[in-house]
């Protein structure tokens, strides 16, 4: 569960997915759903934007370079409404490799008035956090 600064927005995501470590000590990953959920305390903030869901890049146990997202989109949205998105995945992601990761995000700006600011939750496996772009 994450507040904005402001405490105006009251967002609850759920990041499903399965890991391992093989006997190497690779970390694999695999997302499954996402969960999502807005509440709002001020009336007067709206999200002018959202999105929620998992992206990856990275080998999968096949071997094979993948990379993709897998993201929903719900506007015009209703505040206390929960939404899921299943996650069309690649299997297990190796998220040991520099450069290889796999993060399940919600995004949303938020505006009040003339203000808008972002709102980010974000849940990264991977070894080389440096992968995440700031």
């Amino acid at each position: 569960m994450n507040y904005d600064d402001s405490y105006s927005i009251r967002h609850v995501g759920t990041f499903y997915y399965s890991s391992y470590r093989d006997s190497n000590t690779i970390l694999w990953v695999r997302p499954e759903k996402v969960e999502a959920k807005w509440y709002r305390a001020d009336s007067s903030v709206s999200i002018s934007s959202s999105r929620y869901g998992a992206e990856w890049l990275g080998y999968n146990t096949s071997g094979k370079w993948c990379g993709r997202e897998d993201y929903s989109n719900p506007l015009p949205m209703s505040w206390g409404k929960l939404y899921t998105n299943t996650i069309s995945n690649d299997g297990y992601i190796n998220c040991t490799v520099a450069g290889c990761y796999v993060v399940g995000e919600q995004r949303d700006t938020l505006t009040r008035g003339g203000s808008s600011w972002e709102f980010l939750s974000c849940y990264l496996f991977g070894e080389n956090m440096s992968a995440w772009p700031s």
